[in-house]
């Protein structure tokens, strides 16, 4: 069993340097996910470390990160009971400029639960992320 929903937009006068360097300062999360309380990861942005975060009111978590293509993508893993979350973060270059793409992907036995219990709450906030990453990245 498994659920997946994606987000997209594409945006222009904003570089896939100045998304990477958003995403990729896990300390600065909170101004661009204003559901996140604070962050802070182990180590550097990179495959295999983990990072910390504190949703607004839910219990903190320890998440991985499993792969990480500077400039490009990087996905997200948090172990759930009978469940895995993914989140997948891309940056494509197009025509109009870039565009920036969210998944969010729950697999597992309970995939049906979690996607009830989280992944919607999770997807409907990926339009105002994406946009307040834009903003606060257009401003560096």
């Amino acid at each position: 069993m498994m659920y997946m929903k994606s987000y997209s937009k594409t945006y222009s006068n904003v570089t896939p340097q100045q998304i990477w360097m958003i995403w990729s300062d896990i300390q600065k999360r909170t101004l661009w996910d204003d559901d996140t309380e604070w962050a802070m990861i182990n180590g550097d942005f990179k495959t295999g470390n983990t990072f910390h975060f504190k949703p607004k009111g839910d219990p903190k978590l320890k998440m991985k990160i499993v792969e990480c293509i500077p400039n490009k993508s990087f996905t997200d893993y948090f172990r759930l009971p009978f469940g895995h979350l993914y989140g997948i973060h891309k940056i494509q270059e197009c025509e109009e400029g870039i565009c920036i793409t969210t998944t969010i992907q729950i697999k597992g036995y309970l995939s049906w639960l979690w996607q009830k219990l989280l992944g919607e709450k999770i997807v409907a906030t990926l339009p105002r992320q994406t946009e307040l990453l834009v903003k606060v990245a257009r401003e560096i």
